[in-house]
Protein backbone atom coordinates (compact mmCIF):
# COMPACT_ATOMS: atom_id res chain seq x y z
CA UNK A 1 0.00 0.00 0.00
CA UNK A 2 0.77 3.46 -0.35
CA UNK A 3 0.38 6.48 1.69
CA UNK A 4 0.86 9.68 2.21
CA UNK A 5 0.46 12.29 4.95
CA UNK A 6 1.92 15.27 5.62
CA UNK A 7 4.99 17.29 7.74
CA UNK A 8 6.24 15.15 10.58
CA UNK A 9 9.17 18.05 11.97
CA UNK A 10 10.99 15.23 13.50
CA UNK A 11 9.33 13.88 16.42
CA UNK A 12 7.22 16.89 17.07
CA UNK A 13 4.32 15.50 14.45
CA UNK A 14 5.42 11.64 14.41
CA UNK A 15 1.99 10.59 16.88
CA UNK A 16 0.01 10.31 13.39
CA UNK A 17 2.20 7.84 12.67
CA UNK A 18 2.80 5.78 15.81
CA UNK A 19 -0.87 4.91 15.62
CA UNK A 20 -0.29 3.82 12.70
CA UNK A 21 2.65 1.47 13.41
CA UNK A 22 1.21 -1.67 13.53
CA UNK A 23 -0.80 -1.11 10.23
CA UNK A 24 2.25 -0.42 8.10
CA UNK A 25 4.47 -4.01 6.21
CA UNK A 26 7.26 -4.23 4.66
CA UNK A 27 5.66 -3.65 1.68
CA UNK A 28 4.40 -0.34 2.36
CA UNK A 29 5.53 3.31 1.46
CA UNK A 30 4.78 5.97 3.35
CA UNK A 31 4.91 9.43 1.16
CA UNK A 32 5.84 12.59 3.70
CA UNK A 33 4.71 16.02 1.72
CA UNK A 34 7.92 17.56 3.26
CA UNK A 35 9.08 19.08 6.97
CA UNK A 36 10.02 15.79 7.72
CA UNK A 37 12.64 17.48 10.10
CA UNK A 38 14.43 14.53 11.18
CA UNK A 39 17.65 15.08 9.38
CA UNK A 40 18.66 18.35 11.60
CA UNK A 41 21.49 17.53 14.13
CA UNK A 42 24.22 15.82 13.10
CA UNK A 43 25.74 14.63 16.40
CA UNK A 44 22.24 13.01 17.28
CA UNK A 45 21.00 11.86 13.18
CA UNK A 46 21.13 8.25 14.39
CA UNK A 47 18.77 8.79 17.30
CA UNK A 48 16.23 11.10 15.55
CA UNK A 49 16.21 8.64 13.12
CA UNK A 50 15.60 5.55 15.24
CA UNK A 51 11.51 6.52 15.71
CA UNK A 52 11.23 5.90 11.73
CA UNK A 53 13.39 3.29 11.52
CA UNK A 54 11.55 0.93 13.60
CA UNK A 55 8.37 1.32 11.03
CA UNK A 56 8.07 -1.59 9.00
CA UNK A 57 7.00 0.79 5.85
CA UNK A 58 9.66 2.65 3.85
CA UNK A 59 10.06 6.58 4.29
CA UNK A 60 10.25 8.29 1.54
CA UNK A 61 10.02 12.51 2.34
CA UNK A 62 9.87 15.52 0.28
CA UNK A 63 12.36 17.99 1.84
CA UNK A 64 10.25 20.91 3.83
CA UNK A 65 11.80 24.38 4.22
CA UNK A 66 12.59 23.44 7.92
CA UNK A 67 15.31 21.21 6.89
CA UNK A 68 19.04 20.75 7.89
CA UNK A 69 19.59 21.17 3.91
CA UNK A 70 23.29 21.04 4.62
CA UNK A 71 23.05 17.48 6.62
CA UNK A 72 20.98 16.03 4.04
CA UNK A 73 22.92 17.00 1.30
CA UNK A 74 25.73 15.54 2.61
CA UNK A 75 24.23 12.10 2.68
CA UNK A 76 24.96 9.85 0.00
CA UNK A 77 22.89 9.69 -2.80
CA UNK A 78 21.47 7.17 -4.79
CA UNK A 79 18.96 5.76 -7.78
CA UNK A 80 15.63 4.83 -6.41
CA UNK A 81 12.38 3.44 -8.19
CA UNK A 82 13.23 5.74 -11.33
CA UNK A 83 14.70 8.93 -9.30
CA UNK A 84 17.17 10.28 -7.22
CA UNK A 85 17.57 10.10 -3.63
CA UNK A 86 19.31 10.70 -0.57
CA UNK A 87 19.67 7.90 1.51
CA UNK A 88 18.92 8.54 5.50
CA UNK A 89 18.81 5.54 6.91
CA UNK A 90 17.82 1.97 5.50
CA UNK A 91 14.17 2.81 5.32
CA UNK A 92 14.12 6.05 5.01
CA UNK A 93 14.52 8.55 1.91
CA UNK A 94 14.53 12.25 0.85
CA UNK A 95 13.05 11.96 -2.71
CA UNK A 96 15.27 14.87 -4.25
CA UNK A 97 13.25 17.74 -6.23
CA UNK A 98 12.41 17.53 -9.73
CA UNK A 99 12.43 13.60 -9.68
CA UNK A 100 9.60 10.80 -11.31
CA UNK A 101 9.64 8.34 -9.34
CA UNK A 102 7.26 4.84 -10.01
CA UNK A 103 6.31 3.43 -6.96
CA UNK A 104 4.06 0.20 -6.56
CA UNK A 105 3.40 0.76 -10.26
CA UNK A 106 1.99 4.69 -9.92
CA UNK A 107 4.21 7.71 -10.76
CA UNK A 108 5.03 10.60 -8.46
CA UNK A 109 6.60 13.72 -9.00
CA UNK A 110 8.28 15.09 -5.86
CA UNK A 111 8.82 18.68 -5.74
CA UNK A 112 10.40 19.70 -1.86
CA UNK A 113 10.81 23.41 -1.28
CA UNK A 114 9.17 26.09 0.43
CA UNK A 115 9.86 29.45 2.20
CA UNK A 116 9.64 29.85 5.62
CA UNK A 117 8.16 33.28 6.74
CA UNK A 118 9.50 32.94 10.36
CA UNK A 119 13.19 33.19 8.66
CA UNK A 120 14.19 36.62 9.99
CA UNK A 121 13.68 35.09 13.41
CA UNK A 122 16.47 31.96 12.49
CA UNK A 123 19.93 32.23 11.87
CA UNK A 124 21.27 31.14 8.39
CA UNK A 125 23.37 27.05 8.73
CA UNK A 126 21.52 26.89 12.25
CA UNK A 127 17.84 26.52 12.55
CA UNK A 128 17.81 28.04 8.83
CA UNK A 129 19.26 27.47 5.19
CA UNK A 130 18.61 29.08 1.76
CA UNK A 131 18.01 25.87 0.23
CA UNK A 132 14.82 26.00 1.25
CA UNK A 133 13.46 27.96 -1.97
CA UNK A 134 12.26 26.25 -5.06
CA UNK A 135 14.57 27.15 -7.87
CA UNK A 136 14.60 27.48 -11.48
CA UNK A 137 17.28 25.16 -11.72
CA UNK A 138 14.41 22.91 -9.57
CA UNK A 139 12.23 23.58 -11.91
CA UNK A 140 14.33 22.68 -15.15
CA UNK A 141 15.18 19.11 -13.75
CA UNK A 142 11.84 18.77 -13.22
CA UNK A 143 10.36 19.42 -16.44
CA UNK A 144 13.42 17.41 -18.55
CA UNK A 145 12.08 14.45 -15.89
CA UNK A 146 8.69 15.05 -16.59
CA UNK A 147 9.00 15.12 -20.28
CA UNK A 148 10.42 11.30 -20.14
CA UNK A 149 6.78 10.59 -18.71
CA UNK A 150 5.33 12.95 -21.75
CA UNK A 151 4.01 15.00 -18.93
CA UNK A 152 1.76 13.01 -17.15
CA UNK A 153 1.41 11.06 -13.60
CA UNK A 154 -0.07 9.24 -11.06
CA UNK A 155 0.44 12.00 -8.48
CA UNK A 156 2.29 15.66 -7.33
CA UNK A 157 3.89 15.73 -4.00
CA UNK A 158 5.04 19.10 -2.86
CA UNK A 159 6.00 20.75 0.50
CA UNK A 160 3.81 23.45 -0.17
CA UNK A 161 1.31 24.08 -3.28
CA UNK A 162 0.90 26.83 -6.53
CA UNK A 163 0.01 30.20 -5.48
CA UNK A 164 -2.93 30.01 -7.98
CA UNK A 165 -4.78 28.10 -4.75
CA UNK A 166 -4.53 30.99 -2.74
CA UNK A 167 -7.50 32.24 -4.41
CA UNK A 168 -9.76 28.89 -2.77
CA UNK A 169 -11.10 28.53 0.41
CA UNK A 170 -9.68 28.15 2.88
CA UNK A 171 -6.84 30.11 2.12
CA UNK A 172 -8.67 33.23 0.00
CA UNK A 173 -9.69 34.27 3.71
CA UNK A 174 -6.90 34.24 5.99
CA UNK A 175 -4.68 37.60 6.58
CA UNK A 176 -1.79 37.91 5.67
CA UNK A 177 -0.79 35.03 3.40
CA UNK A 178 1.03 36.35 0.10
CA UNK A 179 2.28 34.04 -2.25
CA UNK A 180 6.35 33.38 -2.99
CA UNK A 181 8.68 32.41 -5.60
CA UNK A 182 8.03 28.93 -4.75
CA UNK A 183 4.41 29.25 -4.84
CA UNK A 184 4.64 31.26 -8.37
CA UNK A 185 7.61 28.51 -9.61
CA UNK A 186 4.90 25.47 -9.26
CA UNK A 187 2.16 26.61 -11.38
CA UNK A 188 4.53 25.68 -14.11
CA UNK A 189 3.83 22.47 -12.89
CA UNK A 190 0.37 22.83 -12.01
CA UNK A 191 -0.22 24.26 -15.15
CA UNK A 192 2.14 21.81 -17.62
CA UNK A 193 1.50 18.39 -15.93
CA UNK A 194 -1.54 15.98 -16.25
CA UNK A 195 -1.99 14.51 -13.38
CA UNK A 196 -4.20 12.75 -11.00
CA UNK A 197 -3.87 14.14 -7.52
CA UNK A 198 -1.53 16.52 -6.19
CA UNK A 199 -1.08 16.33 -2.60
CA UNK A 200 0.88 18.79 -0.31
CA UNK A 201 2.30 19.69 3.16
CA UNK A 202 2.63 23.06 4.86
CA UNK A 203 -0.12 24.68 6.20
CA UNK A 204 -0.54 22.86 8.93
CA UNK A 205 -4.15 21.35 7.90
CA UNK A 206 -6.08 18.60 6.26
CA UNK A 207 -8.15 20.35 3.71
CA UNK A 208 -9.46 19.13 0.18
CA UNK A 209 -8.77 21.93 -2.64
CA UNK A 210 -11.81 20.88 -5.36
CA UNK A 211 -11.24 17.96 -6.37
CA UNK A 212 -7.41 17.75 -7.27
CA UNK A 213 -5.69 19.16 -4.50
CA UNK A 214 -4.83 17.75 -1.20
CA UNK A 215 -3.36 19.56 2.37
CA UNK A 216 -2.28 17.40 4.81
CA UNK A 217 -0.91 17.60 8.11
CA UNK A 218 -2.02 15.04 10.24
CA UNK A 219 -4.49 12.39 8.13
CA UNK A 220 -2.45 9.50 7.06
CA UNK A 221 -4.42 8.20 3.60
CA UNK A 222 -3.70 5.50 1.16
CA UNK A 223 -3.69 6.33 -2.29
CA UNK A 224 -6.08 4.36 -4.83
Amino acid sequence: MLYVTGDTHGSLDYNKLHTMREKFTGEDLLLIAGDFGAVWHKNTLEKDLQIYRRLKCKVLFADGNHENFDLLESLPQEEFCGGKVHRAAENVYHLMRGQVFTLQGRTVFVMGGAESTDKVRRREGQSWWKQESVTWADVDEGLKNLAAHANAVDYVLTHTMPSSLLMRPPFYRRVGVAPNTSEYLLNIFAEQVRFTHWYFGHWHMDAELGEKYTALYQKVIPLP
